[in-house]
């Protein structure tokens, strides 16, 4: 089908702003977006968007057909809308985010939302607290249960009830517990008990019913198991770990209850999409790729089939799987209608007449657009950030080289929005380290664009999503292959004419923090200046501090990720060497942060000042892993632009 645009972007018309002052830029990059997340009834009525302003967030409510508004609602002072899904015509549910004076990022405390599209009937179905009490104009809390609600189901059943994971407050610290599957009445919260899950099981998969199936689970010594439910025996049976890959997730059970479709690397090494019989216990690949592991699936409507697949490899690709799934075809004429761009659906109607679609590219924020296949329409909804997208946004080119001892990597260059001859390079390494840099809008790359910069992003060795083999490679090599890696990309970029020696600095939160640090002590003067946000610093420390210890499996996932060998974590550890810095530092962490705790910055600057080092410091006292806060988002942002200024000829 041909798909025929009646709102037009007006991309090409649109003017670039001009600003004062770097605060304003700066400010412009810090925005929440106003509207996020728009998403269609199940009947195709109604639309339902997430509006933000200074901090405050809110549900409203369109009608489709004229886009007129007809219901609001946020549920009290001190909550704030997280994310949301439609549970059948009349209403949304969303987890109720907390937020508290002493920390500017809310929280999930557990607690579950519904609210109807007029606004005006809201209620706390599940959550921690019990008791009933006024939460907000019209919406009463519930008795609840002290545990933390996650939906396993896209809509409530002919009954009214959803399926929840729930997870109990003693599932914290190093104690696994068992979970239960409650089926939840999305008007009066009335529950159902369906029975416990397996100790340390984060991922359920659900049959056509609501019962548990799968669980899957990870052990103190965090390895993966995978149990099965006896509906008979109402008991759980764990697999073998040979008959199944180390990255087994449950995607979804077939309407017949007959075939389970899996995310694992079974026998390969890239993640794909494989199918498990229920009845005979076959396990085959479905659609696995070479190249790249799968970064998305793409579910059918009842959400009991995958009809395509999304990799990464460089850029988005998309692949179509085996069978008629009549959202398949729909979703190749999604494709052809927005050629270019990051395609993925966030909502679509229960005859699939309208589909909502969400589309980015490397130099286009998200926008949102509606399609109504039976008139063959695209109308667009909404972009997250218009201010941003009328400035002159600079396309992010993959590129792939060979790095010290030969293994190819990979990652994004994007050239400075003005054009220099000083060719200021920043090497911007993204966190984890098992995570990724993708071909998508990325807020900070186009701000330092917009500063002036080139910027350099590198998926060294031990980055996700283009194999085990990769992934692994970088385990117990944070300290010495990973920042060859880097450094074997700046080369390339400088050896390109994308940088200069002596005018190079490298920038990154958190895992990337730390690579700012431990890459300026392994190659001294190379880079001008390091500005490192929640970096870690002493590997050791995250024995002893931080919530990954705390947790039933961390200590073993530490020991394979990083080593236990102390000299091996000494080494590769910048606290210990800080006598060979020479590039100009920026430090910030945020008091509040328990990934990376407050420790490691006092510890290395306590180390900074013992070896005579000079450096930057920024601290946010309400701040956790990162930044969430308009204005401290600015404020860092400011003090980095001043960073660079100060270091980088333009």
């Amino acid at each position: 089908m041909k798909l025929r645009l009646i709102s037009a972007l007006l991309a090409s018309a649109l003017v670039a702003p001009t600003f004062a002052a770097d605060e304003a830029l700066a400010r412009l990059f810090s925005t929440t977006p106003k509207f996020s997340d728009y998403q269609i009834s199940p009947d195709g009525q109604h639309l339902s968007v997430v509006i933000s302003d200074k901090g405050v967030n809110a549900m409203l409510f369109l009608d489709r057909a004229t886009r007129k508004v007809v219901g609001q609602g946020r549920p009290g002072m001190m909550y704030l809308v997280g994310d949301h899904q439609w549970v059948d015509n009349e209403r949304v549910m969303f987890k109720l985010m907390q937020t508290v004076p002493w920390q500017k990022q809310p929280g999930y405390a557990g607690e579950l939302f519904t609210l109807d599209y007029t606004g005006r009937k809201g209620e706390i179905i599940y959550g921690y607290s019990s008791g009933e009490r006024q939460v907000g104009s019209h919406m009463k809390k519930k008795e609840g249960k002290f545990a933390a609600g996650f939906p396993l189901d896209s809509l409530a059943d002919e009954d009214g009830f959803i399926t929840l994971l729930s997870v109990p407050a003693s599932a914290t610290g190093r104690r696994a517990v068992a979970l239960e599957i409650l089926k939840v009445h999305v008007e009066t919260g009335r529950q159902k008990n369906l029975g416990g899950t397996p100790s340390g099981t984060f991922d359920v998969a659900i049959d056509s019913n609501g019962r548990p199936l799968v669980a899957a689970v990870r052990s103190s010594q965090n390895l993966l198991e995978v149990h099965l439910r006896n509906h008979e025996e109402m008991s759980w049976s764990q697999l073998p770990s040979h008959q199944f890959g180390n990255a087994f997730s449950p995607q979804a059970v077939s309407a017949d209850n007959s075939t389970l479709y899996v995310l694992d690397n079974w026998n390969a090494d890239q993640t794909g999409v494989y199918s498990f019989s229920l009845k005979d216990g076959a396990y085959k690949p479905v659609l696995v790729d070479d190249k790249a592991s799968v970064r998305n699936v793409l579910k059918t409507v009842d959400q009991r089939g995958v009809y395509a697949v999304e990799f990464d490899d460089g850029k988005p690709s998309y692949a179509l799987m085996p069978g008629n799934y009549p959202e398949g075809t729909d979703f190749k004429d999604v494709l052809g209608a927005f050629p270019g761009e990051r395609v993925s659906i966030n909502g679509r109607s229960k005859d699939g007449q309208f589909v909502i679609v969400r589309t980015e590219s490397d130099k286009a924020p998200a926008s949102y657009h509606m399609i109504d296949f039976k008139a063959g329409d695209i109308s667009l909804l909404g972009s997250e950030q218009p201010e941003i997208a009328k400035l002159p946004l600079q396309a992010s080119e993959p590129f792939k080289i060979k790095s010290f001892d030969g293994m190819m990597i990979n990652g994004y260059f994007t050239k400075a929005a003005k054009d220099s001859a000083a060719k200021p390079l920043i090497v911007m390494v993204h966190g984890g380290p098992q995570a990724r840099d993708y071909w998508e809008f990325d807020t900070d790359t186009q701000y330092l664009s917009q500063l002036g910069y080139n910027v350099l992003r590198v998926n060294f060795r031990g980055s996700e999503g283009f194999g085990l083999a990769y992934e692994q490679a970088g385990y117990k090599h944070w300290g010495d292959h990973i920042q060859q890696d880097i450094k074997a990309a700046a080369d390339w970029a400088q050896s390109q004419g994308y940088g200069k020696d002596g005018n190079t600095c490298i920038y990154g939160g958190s895992f990337g923090g730390y690579s700012a640090l431990q890459s300026s002590v392994m190659y001294p003067g190379f880079y001008k200046c390091a500005a490192a946000v929640a970096g870690v610093y002493d590997l050791e420390m995250m024995y002893k501090k931080g919530d990954i210890s705390e947790v039933d499996w961390g200590i073993a996932f530490l020991e394979e990720r990083m080593g236990k060998d102390p000299a091996l974590l000494k080494a590769h550890s910048p606290i210990h060497a800080v006598d060979k810095l020479q590039s100009n530092l920026l430090l910030v962490h945020g008091k509040k942060d328990r990934r990376v705790p407050f420790a490691h910055a006092e510890a290395l600057m306590a180390a900074l000042d013992k070896a005579g080092k000079k450096y930057q410091w920024l601290e946010f006292e309400d701040e956790t892993h990162g930044f969430y806060g308009e204005d401290n988002q600015t404020k860092f942002r400011m003090a980095l632009a001043d960073f660079f200024a100060a270091n980088l000829k333009q």
